[in-house]
């Protein structure tokens, strides 16, 4: 990994930390379609959420789990860590509606007899059930992130592969590139050389032309004065 990678890989980190600063840390209470309900507000992916849920909730406490659209539910389990009373729980997921990866969470539960589960006729389950949900958001959030920054150092790592590939190709075409200029640069000068021997030739033949004329010439008025005069 070379300096920039990393560099880029902690300005990654720092905001990918900002944009969770905030979430998963509170839980609150509301009321949600007729339910009170504890309330909270991470980042996430909406599938992998549900899915983990079920996860805990069917490995921790062997319970049948329900998905239908945005909600989960179970009936009917014990849920040993926070009382031995069987209960009912129901999840509802809902995406942020300017940012699809902001998920609102709501946690129904009640004992199997439908009586309620609250601060203020059980506060010791209650208490146990709100550090519960904290804890499985807070690990949610960090699995998710940590996914994501996986991700994004992945595509990193493959742009930067991409990116080294591609110089790695264009630094040998400007080399093959600057070889032909060279040889172009030879092949002008041979052709100049030839050019200029062509005209150098030219100029003696001219010469020499004008010697063998001369020459003819002289032989002519040579052999005409040794001939016989009658």
């Amino acid at each position: 990994m070379n300096f920039k990678h990393f560099s880029f890989l902690c300005v990654l980190v720092l905001a990918i930390l900002k944009s969770s600063i905030g979430f998963a840390q509170e839980i609150s209470q509301a009321s949600y379609e007729g339910d009170q309900v504890l309330s909270s507000v991470i980042k996430g992916d909406k599938k992998s959420f549900q899915k983990a849920w079920c996860k805990l909730l069917e490995d921790s406490y062997k319970a049948k789990t329900k998905r239908r659209g945005n909600s989960v539910s179970a009936l009917d389990f014990v849920m040993s860590d926070i009382s031995t009373v069987s209960v009912n729980s129901k999840m509802y997921v809902e995406k942020g509606a300017e940012d699809s990866n902001i998920l609102k969470v709501y946690f129904h539960t009640t004992f199997a007899d439908n009586s309620p589960i609250g601060q203020n006729n059980t506060p010791s389950e209650f208490s146990k059930l709100s550090f519960k949900l904290e804890s499985f958001l807070k690990r949610y959030q960090y699995d998710y992130l940590s996914g994501l920054l996986e991700e994004k150092s992945k595509s990193l790592s493959k742009a930067e592969k991409d990116f080294n590939k591609l110089q790695t190709t264009n630094t040998k075409l400007e080399k093959s590139i600057t070889e032909s200029l060279r040889s172009i640069e030879k092949a002008q000068k041979r052709m100049d050389d030839a050019k200029k021997t062509i005209e150098d030739n030219n100029a003696k033949m001219v010469e020499l032309r004008k010697q063998i004329d001369q020459k003819q010439l002289k032989i002519q008025e040579l052999e005409e004065n040794r001939a016989p005069k009658n």
